[in-house]
Protein backbone atom coordinates (compact mmCIF):
# COMPACT_ATOMS: atom_id res chain seq x y z
CA UNK A 1 0.00 0.00 0.00
CA UNK A 2 2.68 2.14 1.26
CA UNK A 3 4.83 1.69 -2.22
CA UNK A 4 2.12 2.66 -4.58
CA UNK A 5 1.34 5.65 -2.57
CA UNK A 6 5.09 6.86 -2.84
CA UNK A 7 4.60 6.47 -6.78
CA UNK A 8 1.76 8.70 -6.64
CA UNK A 9 2.48 11.67 -4.38
CA UNK A 10 4.67 13.48 -7.49
CA UNK A 11 3.34 11.76 -10.46
CA UNK A 12 -0.62 11.60 -10.44
CA UNK A 13 -1.33 15.25 -11.29
CA UNK A 14 0.72 15.07 -14.73
CA UNK A 15 -0.62 11.89 -15.35
CA UNK A 16 -4.13 12.36 -14.21
CA UNK A 17 -5.33 12.98 -18.11
CA UNK A 18 -9.00 14.59 -17.59
CA UNK A 19 -11.57 13.76 -20.65
CA UNK A 20 -14.31 16.18 -21.34
CA UNK A 21 -16.33 17.66 -18.51
CA UNK A 22 -19.54 16.04 -17.06
CA UNK A 23 -22.36 18.56 -17.20
CA UNK A 24 -23.35 19.85 -13.72
CA UNK A 25 -27.66 19.40 -12.88
CA UNK A 26 -28.33 22.57 -11.58
CA UNK A 27 -31.19 23.32 -8.92
CA UNK A 28 -31.44 26.64 -8.47
CA UNK A 29 -28.90 29.55 -9.06
CA UNK A 30 -27.49 28.19 -11.85
CA UNK A 31 -26.61 31.98 -13.53
CA UNK A 32 -24.16 32.38 -10.86
CA UNK A 33 -24.75 36.44 -10.93
CA UNK A 34 -23.47 37.01 -7.51
CA UNK A 35 -20.14 35.50 -8.89
CA UNK A 36 -19.61 38.66 -11.33
CA UNK A 37 -16.53 40.91 -10.45
CA UNK A 38 -15.09 38.51 -8.07
CA UNK A 39 -11.52 37.87 -7.71
CA UNK A 40 -12.25 34.73 -5.77
CA UNK A 41 -14.04 32.13 -3.49
CA UNK A 42 -13.56 30.43 -0.58
CA UNK A 43 -14.07 26.33 -0.87
CA UNK A 44 -14.58 23.97 1.77
CA UNK A 45 -15.68 20.12 1.84
CA UNK A 46 -17.98 18.07 3.50
CA UNK A 47 -17.54 14.12 4.23
CA UNK A 48 -20.16 13.61 6.21
CA UNK A 49 -23.02 12.03 3.80
CA UNK A 50 -20.48 9.34 2.09
CA UNK A 51 -21.63 6.22 1.34
CA UNK A 52 -19.31 3.65 -0.02
CA UNK A 53 -20.94 1.03 -2.30
CA UNK A 54 -24.16 1.76 -0.56
CA UNK A 55 -22.62 1.57 3.05
CA UNK A 56 -22.07 4.24 5.55
CA UNK A 57 -18.46 5.12 5.23
CA UNK A 58 -18.12 4.24 9.11
CA UNK A 59 -19.76 1.09 8.35
CA UNK A 60 -17.12 0.09 5.49
CA UNK A 61 -14.39 1.65 7.77
CA UNK A 62 -15.02 -0.46 10.29
CA UNK A 63 -15.74 -3.86 8.11
CA UNK A 64 -12.34 -2.95 5.94
CA UNK A 65 -10.47 -2.52 9.73
CA UNK A 66 -11.33 -5.82 10.70
CA UNK A 67 -10.71 -7.94 7.35
CA UNK A 68 -7.46 -6.73 6.47
CA UNK A 69 -6.22 -6.99 10.45
CA UNK A 70 -7.02 -10.47 10.31
CA UNK A 71 -4.31 -11.25 7.59
CA UNK A 72 -2.21 -9.11 8.68
CA UNK A 73 -2.28 -6.66 12.12
CA UNK A 74 -2.03 -3.48 11.43
CA UNK A 75 -3.12 -3.35 8.16
CA UNK A 76 -6.74 -2.11 8.66
CA UNK A 77 -6.02 0.49 11.00
CA UNK A 78 -3.35 1.69 8.47
CA UNK A 79 -6.09 1.49 5.42
CA UNK A 80 -8.07 3.84 7.38
CA UNK A 81 -5.75 6.24 8.41
CA UNK A 82 -4.97 6.31 4.72
CA UNK A 83 -8.63 7.04 3.78
CA UNK A 84 -8.84 9.66 5.81
CA UNK A 85 -5.17 11.49 4.97
CA UNK A 86 -6.09 11.07 1.28
CA UNK A 87 -8.97 14.29 1.31
CA UNK A 88 -6.57 16.46 2.44
CA UNK A 89 -3.09 15.46 0.37
CA UNK A 90 -5.33 14.07 -2.73
CA UNK A 91 -8.73 14.99 -2.92
CA UNK A 92 -8.94 18.71 -2.43
CA UNK A 93 -5.67 19.62 -4.25
CA UNK A 94 -6.90 18.29 -7.15
CA UNK A 95 -10.17 19.71 -7.10
CA UNK A 96 -8.20 23.18 -6.45
CA UNK A 97 -5.78 22.54 -8.90
CA UNK A 98 -7.57 22.01 -11.78
CA UNK A 99 -10.58 24.66 -11.24
CA UNK A 100 -7.65 27.42 -11.15
CA UNK A 101 -5.67 25.65 -13.76
CA UNK A 102 -8.83 25.98 -16.12
CA UNK A 103 -10.89 28.90 -15.60
CA UNK A 104 -10.74 30.94 -18.62
CA UNK A 105 -7.86 33.80 -17.85
CA UNK A 106 -8.14 33.46 -13.99
CA UNK A 107 -11.47 35.36 -13.82
CA UNK A 108 -11.79 33.82 -10.88
CA UNK A 109 -10.08 31.89 -8.71
CA UNK A 110 -10.67 29.15 -5.67
CA UNK A 111 -8.48 29.34 -2.26
CA UNK A 112 -9.64 27.45 0.67
CA UNK A 113 -9.47 29.52 4.01
CA UNK A 114 -10.50 32.68 1.89
CA UNK A 115 -12.32 35.14 3.41
CA UNK A 116 -14.04 35.72 0.28
CA UNK A 117 -17.61 37.01 0.25
CA UNK A 118 -18.50 33.66 -1.12
CA UNK A 119 -18.08 29.81 -0.47
CA UNK A 120 -18.14 26.72 -2.19
CA UNK A 121 -18.97 23.14 -0.39
CA UNK A 122 -18.47 20.06 -1.80
CA UNK A 123 -20.10 17.68 -0.54
CA UNK A 124 -19.27 13.87 -1.56
CA UNK A 125 -22.03 11.08 -1.56
CA UNK A 126 -21.77 8.07 -3.03
CA UNK A 127 -18.84 5.81 -4.27
CA UNK A 128 -17.88 3.17 -5.78
CA UNK A 129 -13.76 2.76 -5.31
CA UNK A 130 -13.34 0.89 -9.10
CA UNK A 131 -10.79 -1.63 -9.84
CA UNK A 132 -6.96 -1.20 -11.21
CA UNK A 133 -6.23 -4.54 -11.93
CA UNK A 134 -5.00 -5.26 -15.55
CA UNK A 135 -7.61 -7.14 -16.70
CA UNK A 136 -10.43 -5.74 -14.51
CA UNK A 137 -9.94 -2.20 -14.73
CA UNK A 138 -13.13 -0.27 -13.66
CA UNK A 139 -13.18 3.57 -12.91
CA UNK A 140 -14.31 5.09 -9.75
CA UNK A 141 -17.78 6.47 -9.72
CA UNK A 142 -18.39 9.93 -7.17
CA UNK A 143 -21.22 11.42 -7.05
CA UNK A 144 -21.35 15.40 -5.29
CA UNK A 145 -23.56 17.89 -4.29
CA UNK A 146 -22.10 21.45 -4.56
CA UNK A 147 -23.55 24.33 -2.99
CA UNK A 148 -22.21 28.41 -3.21
CA UNK A 149 -23.08 29.59 -0.16
CA UNK A 150 -22.34 33.57 1.51
CA UNK A 151 -19.68 32.99 3.38
CA UNK A 152 -20.59 35.20 6.23
CA UNK A 153 -23.98 32.97 6.32
CA UNK A 154 -23.73 29.09 5.46
CA UNK A 155 -27.24 28.95 5.81
CA UNK A 156 -28.15 31.36 2.60
CA UNK A 157 -27.64 28.94 -0.38
CA UNK A 158 -27.32 30.99 -3.91
CA UNK A 159 -26.80 28.13 -5.88
CA UNK A 160 -26.96 24.33 -5.81
CA UNK A 161 -26.04 21.89 -8.09
CA UNK A 162 -25.36 18.30 -8.21
CA UNK A 163 -22.55 15.85 -10.62
CA UNK A 164 -23.26 12.75 -10.52
CA UNK A 165 -20.89 9.44 -10.72
CA UNK A 166 -17.87 11.18 -11.93
CA UNK A 167 -15.60 8.86 -13.60
CA UNK A 168 -11.83 8.49 -12.11
CA UNK A 169 -8.90 6.87 -13.28
CA UNK A 170 -5.52 7.48 -13.76
CA UNK A 171 -4.14 7.70 -17.35
CA UNK A 172 -1.25 8.59 -18.88
CA UNK A 173 -1.02 12.15 -20.94
CA UNK A 174 -2.89 11.78 -24.58
CA UNK A 175 -0.30 11.92 -27.19
CA UNK A 176 2.07 11.00 -24.72
CA UNK A 177 2.98 7.71 -26.78
CA UNK A 178 4.11 9.75 -29.88
CA UNK A 179 7.02 11.04 -27.28
CA UNK A 180 10.61 8.85 -28.11
CA UNK A 181 10.92 6.97 -24.74
CA UNK A 182 8.20 8.79 -22.90
CA UNK A 183 5.42 6.75 -23.39
CA UNK A 184 5.97 3.70 -22.15
CA UNK A 185 7.21 4.54 -19.28
CA UNK A 186 4.48 7.16 -18.28
CA UNK A 187 1.89 4.50 -19.26
CA UNK A 188 3.50 2.00 -17.20
CA UNK A 189 3.53 4.75 -14.34
CA UNK A 190 -0.24 5.68 -14.37
CA UNK A 191 -0.88 1.84 -14.67
CA UNK A 192 1.03 1.49 -11.43
CA UNK A 193 -0.84 4.94 -9.82
CA UNK A 194 -4.30 3.48 -11.05
CA UNK A 195 -4.28 0.44 -9.11
CA UNK A 196 -4.74 2.44 -5.95
CA UNK A 197 -8.24 3.52 -5.14
CA UNK A 198 -7.65 7.57 -3.74
CA UNK A 199 -5.49 8.01 -7.34
CA UNK A 200 -8.75 6.99 -8.91
CA UNK A 201 -11.06 9.07 -6.30
CA UNK A 202 -8.73 11.73 -6.41
CA UNK A 203 -9.28 12.06 -10.50
CA UNK A 204 -13.15 12.57 -10.04
CA UNK A 205 -12.52 15.45 -7.83
CA UNK A 206 -10.31 16.95 -10.55
CA UNK A 207 -12.88 15.83 -12.88
CA UNK A 208 -14.97 18.22 -11.07
CA UNK A 209 -12.64 21.05 -10.53
CA UNK A 210 -12.45 21.00 -14.62
CA UNK A 211 -16.40 20.76 -15.08
CA UNK A 212 -16.81 24.00 -12.38
CA UNK A 213 -14.64 26.18 -13.83
CA UNK A 214 -15.77 25.13 -17.64
CA UNK A 215 -19.56 26.36 -16.07
CA UNK A 216 -18.06 29.53 -14.81
CA UNK A 217 -16.33 30.33 -17.39
CA UNK A 218 -18.81 30.16 -20.12
CA UNK A 219 -21.72 32.09 -17.26
CA UNK A 220 -18.90 35.00 -16.23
Amino acid sequence: MRTTQLLTTAGIVMLSYVSAAQKLEWESGEDLAFLKGQKEFAVEYDYSNIKVKGETEADYLKAQREELNKDKQGDGDEFVEEWTKARTSKYQPHFEKEFNKRISDSLILVKPGSSAMYTLIIITGDMELGKGATFSKKPAKVSFSLKFVETANKDHVLAKATLKEVKGEVDAPKGSGFIPGAGGVMAMTAHVQNKEYSNRIANAYQQTGLAMAKYISKKL
